[in-house]
Order: structure tokens, then sequence, then C-alpha cells
């Protein structure tokens, strides 16, 4: 199927289960029902060439499954806002450099992630600053290339995957406001979230890590919050 044919001015698109029924909303406020577009499971088109005004997507709660496509966005250059929680995706691919230059927001958290997180190419994803993959079952660890390449994000929320490590250098993350990884597998010591210049909040609770020295504490600025109650074996709780 295609929705090619609701034209270039269309400007967001919001698709998710109510009373059973999927709407999808127009930026204008007009709402267009599974009938009107004739939208087959799994409600996603195979194109949307046509559709190059897309700033926003919304595909929530409709049960689909695979790898995430973000190829069926090839073609939307404009696109601020992907939010496609509550599915069923397996798998998430890297994104290809150049294909989301504009995106701001990227939320695919409550789904079925069970591979590694995909290694970045420098110039990908250059104006992201949310990024929510939480309650999913990530395995391994951040890559280095997410705290190299995403410069401008302000919040990331991995919590409750089974991710067992984080490595922050002294370049990584230069706007991290937020830093959300309570609930995985996270252990060794406490990754050195002092290096993040503008964060203000870390959740490291119910994780594996051993506390950091003294020293490191008296060191920290007094408008930060580390959480990290609930680790296997801290000796403070903060």
């Amino acid at each position: 199927s295609s929705w090619g044919a609701l034209g270039g001015d269309l400007g967001s698109i919001s698709i998710e289960f109510i009373d059973k029924m999927p709407n999808l909303t127009t930026g204008t406020g007009g709402v267009l029902t599974n009938r009107t577009c004739q939208l087959a499971n799994p409600y996603v088109p195979d194109t949307w060439s046509n559709l190059t005004n897309f700033r926003s997507v919304r595909l929530v709660n409709l049960g689909l499954q695979g790898p995430v496509p973000l190829h069926i966005f090839a073609g939307l250059r404009h696109l601020f806002h992907i939010d496609l929680a509550r599915n069923k995706f397996t798998a998430l691919p890297a994104p290809q450099v150049g294909q989301f230059n504009e995106l701001y927001g990227l939320w695919i958290s409550r789904n079925m992630l069970a591979a590694r997180l995909p290694e970045l190419h420098e110039g990908s994803l250059p104006r992201l600053t949310f990024l929510d993959l939480s309650h999913n079952m990530l395995t391994g660890d951040v890559p280095a290339s997410y705290g190299a390449t995403l410069k401008k994000l302000t919040y990331l929320c991995l919590e409750s995957n089974m991710l067992d490590k984080l490595v922050i250098g002294p370049d990584s993350f230069p706007r991290l406001d937020k830093l959300r990884m309570a609930h995985n597998q996270l252990a060794g010591q406490m990754p050195n979230v002092l290096l993040l210049q503008n964060l203000r909040l870390a959740d490291l609770s119910h994780n594996y890590l051993t506390a950091l020295p003294d020293v490191w504490w008296h060191n920290m600025p007094t408008d930060r919050h580390i959480y990290i109650k609930h680790t296997h074996n801290p000796s403070t709780n903060t």
C-alpha cells in the first residue's frame, strides 16, 4: 500500500490503536480512518515518496515486528520526530549518514530490541537531541561512537535493558543533560559521569556497579544528581 496519494503538503502522521481502530491524524488536525487510506496490516506503507514535507511520524502500539524499518523514511529529509514505541521490533539498524539530518527526537521504547546497539558513523543524526530506547532487551556495551557522534544529544534513556558497559571519555556527549540507565547489567566501576560537563542527572541505579572513591563524590558539583541506589555492591548511595 502507499500513502503517496495524500500529497506532499501533509506535515505529520499519527497511527495508534484507539478502541482497536488505528487513526491517521494529519498535521492540520483532520482525521482519516484506515478505511479512507485503505491501510493494510501492518499499517506501514511501502513508499512515502510524495510525503516530502513530513515532520513527524508516530506509529505506536501497532504490533509492528522485525527490524526497525528505517529505510521507509529514506525520502523524508525533513523528519523532526519519529515515535515507534510499544511495538514488537527486534533489531535496530544503523541509520545512514545524511538520512536524518533534521531529526530531533527518536523514541523506540517498549519494543523487543534484543541485539547490540549498532555503531554510529560520523555525521549520523547530527541534530538528535532526545533518544529513548528504554524497556527493550538490548545487550552489550553502549558504543563509544554514540558519545562521539551525538554531539547535540541532551536526553539519553536506555533504562530497563541488559546493557553491560558505558565508556565515557572527555569528549563524550558534550551537551548531555540527563542520562537514564537504571535496570541494566552495568558492572564494575561507575562510568565517570563527571566528564559530562553539562550533565545534571544520571540514574545508574539497579545495576552491578562498585562505588567510586569518596574523593570522586567530593569533587562533584552540587547541582548534579547521581543515583546509584540498589546497585549490587555500592558503598555509597546518592
